[in-house]
């Protein structure tokens, strides 16, 4: 019970609701409605929620779309590039992602987790990167109105 106050309390905050404006943001201008999992990018141009993010980031500061790309690669390299003790979770890639985007983003690690949940561990949706777009979406829409995702619900 204080974890899910304290979740609630965080999606509350001004900062992230402000991050959850502009990720709903990125999500409705995304040309193809496509969010993959367990990556944040892949060669064929899709990201997952927080691979969105980055990726805009980077263009922000003025990166190109290659270079944002090259970007997202060398973290999923870098990610998954790990020797993890089975028991210390601080170790996963899962753990290093939040760790980064929460500093890159601004935002505070118990927000990337729950944005990376939604979009990674979603027991609510189908697997096809269309279907998990619209889960994300209705998940970050639920945010947005200081509501848990689905998931995290008790």
């Amino acid at each position: 019970a204080l974890q899910i106050r304290h979740e609630q309390s965080t999606i509350k905050g001004k900062r992230s609701q402000a991050f959850l404006v502009e990720l709903e943001q990125l999500l409705l201008a995304m040309p193809r409605k496509r969010l993959i999992d367990n990556f944040l990018y892949n060669s064929d141009g899709d990201v997952c929620i927080l691979g969105l993010a980055l990726m805009a980031d980077e263009k922000s500061k003025g990166a190109s779309i290659a270079e944002a790309e090259l970007v997202m690669e060398d973290l999923n390299d870098s990610f998954d590039d790990y020797t993890a003790e089975p028991d210390d979770y601080n170790t996963t890639p899962f753990n290093k992602t939040i760790e980064y985007a929460s500093k890159k983003l601004g935002i505070s690690k118990t927000l990337a987790w729950l944005v990376m949940e939604a979009n990674d561990e979603g027991n609510h949706y189908p697997s096809t990167s269309e279907q998990r777009y619209n889960y994300v979406l209705r998940q970050v829409k639920r945010m947005l109105k200081g509501e848990l995702p689905i998931d995290r619900l008790p």
